[in-house]
């Protein structure tokens, strides 16, 4: 699952394209079917031939995922992305499957938390053909304000608590809740370190969520801000990962 900024201020890059700018514009009344085109840094990562996890693209040759995607193994050779796909079993015109060169997982995965250090990168063996649907993200910078803002989440899974699921790309915006707030529902400061955000719309149960049992298929991607581990209470938000850190 990506959580974007809201906000995203445009960046130029060399070649086709500009990052973090959406392909249409449009706006989400709690998890719906995304467009061709509207997140067109959005991934689909497969172990095999099955999808796991969603990811970011960074630039042609790199993807930003989650560490605990690839935790069934470290083989490169096991894993492919999908760029320019909106439903998992029906690839679009501007779809592209690329090979996995390299894993590469930060340092302090699950090191220091359970979820901490819940990032990685993949490198590709041949870069992505950018085009109206497949784009890079913007990455902003470590000093970047994130107090009052509204991020986009997206991916693929389950879409409710009865385990109801689709293969199509979901969207759904939310919140992000400041730390002491998120200390504060989880009920223990060490539930949440420096290096995470928390997100979620807790009046409306609008969420982001993968700890098993409750949330199976809710793999995350990274955007601007990287989501990860959530909950499926009701009236918990997401924990996600800052990928500044």
């Amino acid at each position: 699952m990506t959580l974007s900024q809201a906000t995203n201020k445009d960046k130029t890059l060399p070649g086709r394209g500009e990052c973090g700018r959406p392909g249409m514009q449009g706006r989400v009344m709690g998890g719906t079917d995304a467009p061709e085109g509207k997140w067109p840094w959005q991934i689909s990562l497969r172990f095999g031939t099955a999808h796991i996890c969603g990811g970011s693209i960074i630039n042609p040759y790199w993807i930003l995922t989650a560490a605990h995607c690839l935790d069934e193994s470290r083989d490169a050779k096991s894993y492919s992305v999908y760029a320019g796909i909106v439903d998992l079993w029906v690839p679009g015109k501007y779809t592209q499957r690329l090979e996995v060169h390299r894993i590469i997982i930060h340092p302090t995965y699950k090191r220091d938390h359970p979820v901490g250090g819940d990032v990685a990168l993949l490198q590709l063996k041949k870069s992505v053909v950018y085009s109206d649907a497949v784009l890079p993200v913007c990455l902003t910078g470590p000093k970047l304000d994130l107090s009052n803002l509204t991020c986009w989440a997206t991916g693929w899974g389950l879409i409710s608590r009865k385990e109801e699921t689709t293969s199509k790309l979901q969207q759904v915006q939310v919140p992000l809740i400041s730390p002491q707030m998120c200390q504060q529902i989880f009920s223990h400061s060490s539930h949440i370190t420096p290096d995470m955000l928390c997100a979620g719309d807790l009046q409306d149960f609008k969420t982001v969520c993968e700890v098993r049992p409750h949330c199976r298929g809710k793999s995350p991607g990274l955007s601007d801000v990287l989501s990860s581990r959530g909950t499926a209470l009701q009236t918990l938000p997401s924990i996600n990962l800052d990928w500044h850190s």
